[in-house]
Parts: C-alpha cells; structure tokens; sequence
C-alpha cells in the first residue's frame, strides 16, 4: 500500500510519471487451429493452419532518474496477427 501512494504521489495532473520511462516488451508466438471437412467421399479430413502473432506491452518502468517522464496515455497492450496458412 506504502509503494501506491509513493507512485500516486509522482503522477502529475497531466498523467506521467516522474522517475519512470515507457517500456515495451515483444511476444511473438504461434497460434495453431485444425479443421475438420468431409470430402465428396464421405472421408473426414483434418486441415491444420498455423499463424504468427506479435505482441507488444508498455508499462511505466522505474528509473528514480526525476528527469525521466512515463506517459501513462502511451501503455498498454496490442497484438497482431497474421493471416492463417496451411501446414
């Protein structure tokens, strides 16, 4: 509770956070989906896609440098995805 209201106590009326700077870290991964379809013959069949993500989180990381400005409009979380494709 003592470390809230030491950063509640850095924020400035505009939002940023003195002594911390924006960060952001990178997650790419794979993300994998198989369908199953029914030929003219009657056989099931397996179809298995695979697409690439990225994702990029920014937060406010602690610095205790007081020139140091974190907006805190600019965190947050985003991700992207490309299209499937066949294995």
């Amino acid at each position: 509770m003592q470390y809230l209201l030491q950063l509640l106590s850095l924020v400035t009326s505009d939002n940023k956070y003195s002594g911390y700077i924006n960060t952001t870290d990178k997650n790419k991964y794979r993300e994998f989906k198989t369908e199953i379809q029914t030929d003219t013959a009657g056989v099931k069949i397996s179809i298995q896609y695979q697409r690439t993500c990225t994702t990029y989180y920014t937060y406010c990381k602690h610095t205790g440098k007081t020139k140091h400005e974190c907006h805190s409009s600019l965190n947050g979380l985003v991700s992207d995805c490309g299209s499937w494709s066949k294995n």
